[in-house]
């Protein structure tokens, strides 16, 4: 790749590690897959005269998608071969360095030669290992007997279960009900009475809770229009033109108490002197124009 040479160790970080495993295990696999098909199947490009170069080509830089098959040119096939299982060779030991896997890779060419790698010491104890997984698997996977007639019972028993309460939710709305005696009608009656007690109580008890509501409601709404009239009030007081002055003398004339008058004074002629004429007291009153009523002169 023209990168200067890599050191490849193992990565401390398990996350990474994880990371990197998962990836290099799907490109291992994939390697592989290309190998077998393309080096021992037929390709449909090879028949129209197209060189197995283009096929790499095509396949490394991703354009489109192309269908693997068997390269039919036999020296394209070997050249193939050889580039692809060097490079297989070289996923499978950058994936045990990298992530501290135990690779084992068996590969045997087209005229039957073989050619292998493993990250261990010995391939057969790898070989080992795989084989007691697949038996383990493979016995953990196939059930017994017995085990398959205890879930076949319990299946017979839920699917019984399962029926009942079917018929007994059709009873419950009023169907199939031909079959039912007397005192099993009286049971759904009373059933049905009971759970129409407890959805009335349930229902009782929600309208209560939403009237509690409205009214902690009413009450915060009570107290928030008491708040805006106070104020509305005091800025109507602020808002208020000032009063004017008081007007008017006191009585004595020397800011003794009197009666202070909001009214301009008047002038001094206003006021008329009454007539008084002087009467004597030892003179009798005269008589009126009619004269006194016969009453009074007895």
């Amino acid at each position: 790749m023209g990168r200067g040479k890599v050191v490849l160790q193992r990565i401390e970080n398990k996350i990474s590690r994880q990371v990197t495993f998962a990836k290099r295990r799907n490109g291992l696999l994939k390697k592989a897959y290309e190998l077998s098909i393309l080096c021992d199947a037929e390709r449909e490009r090879e028949r129209k005269g197209r060189l197995k170069r283009d096929l790499e080509r095509e396949i490394e830089m991703g354009r489109g998608k192309v269908v693997l098959q068997r390269i039919e040119n036999k020296i394209s096939r070997q050249v193939t071969f050889a580039k692809r299982r060097n490079g297989l060779l070289k996923k499978a030991y950058e994936l045990s360095i990298l992530c501290d896997a135990e690779v084992a890779l068996v590969l045997f060419s087209h005229a039957g030669r073989l050619y292998q790698f493993s990250s261990s010491s010995n391939m057969l104890k790898t070989l080992e290992r795989y084989q007691r997984y697949i038996y383990a698997s493979q016995d953990a996977a196939a059930p017994t007997s017995d085990e398959m007639q205890n879930n076949y019972q319990e299946y017979v028993n839920l699917k019984a279960h399962v029926e009942i309460l079917q018929q007994s939710q059709r009873n419950l709305l009023g169907e199939d009900l031909a079959p039912l005696a007397t005192n099993e009608l009286e049971q759904l009656e009373s059933q049905v009475v009971r759970t129409l007690k407890q959805i009335r109580s349930r229902k009782t008890q929600v309208l209560l809770d939403e009237l509690c509501d409205l009214k902690r409601k009413e009450q915060m709404l009570q107290d928030a229009n008491r708040v805006l009239k106070r104020k509305l009030d005091e800025i109507d007081v602020e808002a208020a033109p000032p009063q004017p002055p008081w007007n008017g003398n006191c009585s004595n004339g020397q800011g003794g108490s009197g009666v202070f008058s909001s009214e301009p004074p008047q002038p001094e002629h206003f006021f008329q002197a009454l007539g008084l004429h002087a009467v004597d007291v030892n003179q009798p009153p005269a008589p009126p124009p009619g004269g006194y009523p016969p009453e009074w002169m007895a």
